[in-house]
């Protein structure tokens, strides 16, 4: 619900998945829920609320020693903190939370084996985003270009971001293309929250 901007409908039940969680003291799903409130607080234009959200989620994915919520806790909470100026601090979440482990590597696929993972995706969306914020959209394109290129399926977010940063670029023309295919991508998806940043 959260992904299609239902957020009437979408917060009263992830508030009761937390409380549940927490009275069966589920940490994985505390912090799922913690993450999931964060970023719904991102979506609207709530930084400080989603901070203190993603900062409890990523505290309880490094208590878990989960590399994956770790990563994904530590992705929105680095655009929060971005979004808040607090540019040093977005940093040090991502790096923290991009150092790679061979654990589990030798299980892939031989082709899968440089594939990134959907946590590191979030972690090189983010930094795009963050670079937004401090004003680099040169990086932010970099950034995006290299993960459109790389992924198997249209990524509405990555196709906005790479709008945004052609816009900083002042390449009003390919940013307008960029905008009209993020929302053509928002509405395939049905990624409401997307489309009406795009519109």
């Amino acid at each position: 619900m959260a992904w299609r901007g239902a957020y009437e409908r979408a917060l009263p039940l992830v508030r009761e998945s937390l409380a549940i969680a927490e009275e069966m003291d589920h940490l994985q799903w505390q912090c799922g829920a913690a993450r999931a409130l964060g970023m719904i607080m991102l979506d609207l234009q709530a930084p400080r609320a989603a901070r203190e959200l993603l900062e409890r989620a990523h505290t309880i994915a490094q208590r878990l020693g989960s590399r994956t919520w770790t990563r994904w806790s530590a992705a929105p909470l680095a655009v929060a903190l971005g979004r808040l100026g607090e540019y040093r601090e977005a940093h040090a979440a991502l790096d923290a939370a991009a150092v790679r482990s061979a654990i589990g590597r030798d299980a892939l696929r031989p082709e899968d084996e440089n594939s990134p993972t959907l946590g590191q995706r979030y972690l090189e969306l983010a930094r795009a985003e963050v670079a937004l914020e401090e004003g680099n959209p040169a990086l932010a394109l970099e950034i995006a270009n290299a993960r459109l290129a790389a992924e198997s399926r249209a990524v509405p977010r990555l196709t906005f971001v790479r709008a945004l940063a052609l816009i900083g670029l002042d390449e009003l023309d390919q940013a307008e293309r960029a905008l009209h295919q993020a929302r053509e991508e928002s509405v395939t998806y049905e990624a409401r929250p997307i489309l009406w940043r795009v519109q």
